[in-house]
């Protein structure tokens, strides 16, 4: 809530925060948290989890297969896995949930309070299933969390990468994933391609981050430290902060 000094954060079994300015970077809770405040209204969350599938060590680098321009989603790749010693990681996988975390049924409450049932939400998910690419890797990564035909499927994929891949080597990487949240903009009826940020300079960003996040994390962090610093009247060093980070404040 907003105070006359700033805002009041109450965390759930913990303190009372009192900060000057807030950034609110929480996945798929950051457009829930926005509209509360009374920012982002006219847009909804479209929530898609990734599945991904391990294999022995066979990759010492990331290597992606070919974007298609036409979906918001990264697209399969194959990586070493940074929890997992002598294992490369092939993924994500796309797949649409009506919740905000992926085990936890629950949050379809969430769903439900920032997804609107309305003409524009209508509009974009009949544009979505109309267009024969967009429908094709729907159904695909449908399949893809069958048992047995799922990784007879994703084999296909993998193949890609590395041609001498076997069935047998690929297995189900399950609970590892979470939720990434697309947003569809209500009155424009369309997807949103890429991140979105809602900021009108009163103090209080929202960051919604999809896939691929980690590819835009640092820039966005960079920007927000820009705006907070003006809105605080602040500096910023930027010749320390290039000597760090290799690149200047937004």
């Amino acid at each position: 809530s907003r105070t006359e000094h700033g805002f009041e954060v109450k965390v759930k079994h913990g303190d009372t925060l009192h900060c000057k300015f807030l950034v609110v970077s929480a996945g798929t809770y950051s457009l829930q948290l926005a509209q509360t405040m009374g920012k982002g209204k006219h847009f909804s969350v479209l929530p898609v989890s990734g599945s991904f599938y391990f294999a022995p060590e066979v990759l010492h680098g990331k290597v992606y297969t070919v974007q298609n321009p036409k979906l918001p989603f990264a697209a399969i790749h194959g990586d070493p896995d940074m929890t997992k010693p002598n294992t490369t990681r092939f993924g994500p996988t796309a797949l649409m949930l009506p919740v905000l975390e992926r085990f936890n049924a629950r949050t379809a409450l969430g769903f439900l309070e920032s997804f609107h049932f309305t003409k524009g939400t209508a509009m974009t998910l009949f544009h979505l299933m109309k267009d024969k690419d967009i429908r094709e890797f729907i159904y695909e990564n449908i399949g893809y969390e069958i048992p047995i035909h799922g990784k007879k499927s994703f084999l296909k994929q993998v193949l890609k990468i590395v041609p001498s891949m076997q069935l047998d080597d690929l297995d189900f990487a399950d609970h590892t994933t979470g939720v990434r949240p697309q947003l569809i903009d209500e009155e424009k009826g369309e997807l949103l391609m890429g991140a979105a940020k809602f900021s009108d300079g009163d103090g209080v960003i929202f960051n919604m981050t999809p896939s691929p996040g980690a590819t835009s994390a640092f820039a966005n962090a960079a920007e927000d430290v820009a705006t907070v610093t003006q809105y605080l009247g602040r500096q910023i060093d930027s010749e320390s902060f290039k000597t760090v980070f290799g690149v200047l404040p937004s």
